[in-house]
């Protein structure tokens, strides 16, 4: 798996508090060959191909030649940085850039990036981190300060294209509302024998009722057979009501029982609901 910069600058940050021997004695400097030499490019070369395991960095201990790779592969910038980016700063003593550092930490402040902290190698002859207010300097030779970044990491076209994925993902649609539950009807509700309910394997008890708007499929499966009879001409939606109730009077008439309103076990066998 490819190396981020996040990931790049932790291993940086792990090195925090080393100290270099006598005339810029160092383990960097042994490991690339040029000891007692300045080793800030060489410090950022071990961390990635030590520690990392990756040939992104330019293999070089000299910072310009370090900077100059990475204009040629298109890597510089002077836009806010991203963590693990590679920060180069100009010195007069160099007539221009003369140290880099890695880019740890930023500091943000109402959404625009202020700051941010570095990691370098040779900064007092030890590696440390210091804080630096984003503000590049005049590239002349004739003035210290941040000359740019370089990254080499691609950390902000990655962070680039995730905007737009998440720019361009498409918001999960809002839940339907809840379907409304019926509403009670206002008429005086009608009572049936619990037995028409589907109590099959109970005696019906002539007192014994419950309300008819408790089960609107049965209400339904009724309303149905009244209209293909053509006895109602209501709506099939399972509630009663008064035309409900005149198609019941019209089926007490048509089969010769008693007209009482009521969906009672004589008039459901009658209907076909039930043997």
């Amino acid at each position: 798996m490819a190396t981020t910069g996040v990931q790049y600058a932790a291993k940086c940050r792990t090195q925090l508090g080393y100290v270099e021997g006598r005339n810029n004695n160092t383990k960097y400097g042994r490991w690339f060959g040029l000891n007692y030499n300045a080793w800030c490019a060489m410090f950022k070369v071990w961390v990635a191909v030590v520690l990392c395991k990756s040939g992104r960095i330019p293999r070089t201990a000299a910072t310009k030649a370090m900077w100059n790779a990475h204009v040629k592969a298109g890597q510089t910038h002077r836009r806010a940085p991203m963590v693990g980016d590679s920060a180069f700063w100009s010195h007069r003593v160099t007539n221009g850039i003369g140290h880099v550092s890695t880019v740890t930490r930023r500091k943000i402040v109402n959404g625009k990036v202020v700051g941010f902290w570095t990691v370098g190698g040779n900064e007092g002859n030890a590696v440390r981190e210091s804080y630096h207010v984003l503000r590049f300097c005049v590239r002349d030779g004739r003035h210290e300060g941040l000359w740019g970044f370089a990254d080499p990491w691609g950390s902000y076209a990655a962070a680039v294209a995730a905007a737009k994925k998440k720019k361009a993902t498409p918001k999960p649609a809002p839940k339907p509302a809840p379907a409304p539950a019926h509403a009670k009807p206002k008429w005086t509700l009608k009572l049936v024998p619990v037995h028409y309910y589907g109590y099959k394997n109970q005696k019906a008890h002539p007192k014994t009722y419950k309300r008819i708007h408790t089960d609107h499929a049965v209400i339904l499966r009724i309303q149905k057979v009244y209209k293909a009879k053509g006895w109602y001409t209501g709506a099939l939606d399972g509630i009663p009501g008064p035309l409900f109730d005149k198609a019941t009077h019209k089926a007490q008439v048509h089969y010769k029982l008693k007209s009482n309103g009521l969906v009672n076990r004589a008039l459901g066998r009658k209907l076909g609901l039930f043997a």
